[in-house]
């Protein structure tokens, strides 16, 4: 590895690659087959990591300069095209395709250090919006790519949104997705980042498959947490890749924004975005803060109650899959 044993905001980085490939391999091989094309051993080999993934730090061609924070098993990248100056990615150091990939293991252990960290990037990135009069909002979309490299590592797209759209923002979702031909999305009460109830609940909703999920706008001050909208995408179905920058360019009241390649600019620009947020982030970063990687969970939380819809087969629909970078 590259940067194996070299050092990035002061922590030194430890990067297995026959490690990684282990994890991964062990976790989703624990679960089977079966849920759709995303289970059993095709997952297993699909979340190896791979040489040339855009963002594995493993990579020698990581974009370093977009990362903002590394935590022990997470780490934060402002987004190569942000929709907005807060769009920034939450993903896990090792190589696995998706969140629920992450915590496979919480079926036989309710710890899982790489989620807690991940949760608790984006509790920060929470609280940086609601600094700002801001609400988060955050997806996540798994597609178990088959071409070429560098697919498959899991990513939370998450930034802010006006509060004032908090209360439509499930509407616009729904209607977003009907224009796409999209169908069967599931709403999960409760706070997405509660820890293994919630997880649960994700795992329970998609399975092992293809998913995009959406996490609906909350500052996790004003009123109940709305929850999320999840969509299980059964084998074969084909779904827009795009879809989430769309809704979230769409909540940020900046529809034209939907394109990554339109937001993108020229590497210095990166260069000084990613300082800026670093610097906007480090009060609300829980590597600096001293919250620590562990969940916090409220005990009396509602965040694993039965999805209140069933799940139907997407619609067919093409999309660009968004910004290939931070290359990191």
């Amino acid at each position: 590895s590259t940067v194996h044993g070299q050092r990035l905001f002061g922590r030194e980085l430890h990067v297995d690659m026959a490690g990684q490939a282990s994890t991964a391999a062990s976790l989703l091989g624990a679960r089977g087959g079966g849920g759709g094309g995303g289970g059993g051993q095709n997952a297993a080999q699909a979340a190896l990591p791979a040489p040339d993934c855009w963002f594995c730090l493993s990579n020698p061609d990581a974009d370093v300069d977009l990362v903002v924070s590394v935590g022990e098993d997470a780490y934060v990248a402002v987004d190569k095209g942000p929709i907005t100056d807060t769009h920034a990615l939450v993903l896990p150091v090792e190589h696995v395709p998706s969140t629920v990939a992450l915590s496979a293991s919480a079926a036989a252990s309710p710890s899982c250090p790489a989620a807690d960290e991940v949760e608790a990037y984006l509790r920060g990135l929470r609280a940086l919006c609601a600094a700002r009069g801001l609400a988060l909002f955050a997806f996540e979309r798994y597609a178990a790519l088959r071409k070429g490299a560098g697919g498959n590592h899991a990513q939370v797209h998450a930034l802010g949104v006006p509060a004032a759209c908090v209360p439509t923002a499930r509407a616009t979702i729904e209607a977003l997705a009907a224009e796409a031909g999209i169908t069967g999305l599931v709403h999960l009460p409760g706070d997405p980042l509660a820890g293994p109830p919630a997880r649960a609940a994700l795992r329970d909703a998609v399975g092992d498959g293809e998913f995009f999920q959406a996490w609906l706008p909350w500052d996790g001050v004003a009123g109940p947490c709305p929850g999320r909208l999840v969509q299980p995408v059964p084998k074969g179905a084909r779904h827009p890749l795009a879809f989430g920058r769309a809704v979230a360019a769409a909540l940020a009241g900046c529809p034209e924004r939907a394109d990554w390649k339109e937001c993108a600019v020229a590497p210095p620009q990166e260069v000084e975005r990613a300082e800026a947020f670093k610097a906007a982030f480090a009060p609300h970063d829980p590597t600096l803060a001293g919250e620590g990687v562990e969940a916090v969970v409220d005990a009396d939380a509602d965040a694993a109650p039965a999805a209140d819809a069933d799940a139907a087969p997407a619609a067919a629909g093409e999309g660009d899959g968004g910004a290939p970078a931070p290359t990191a």
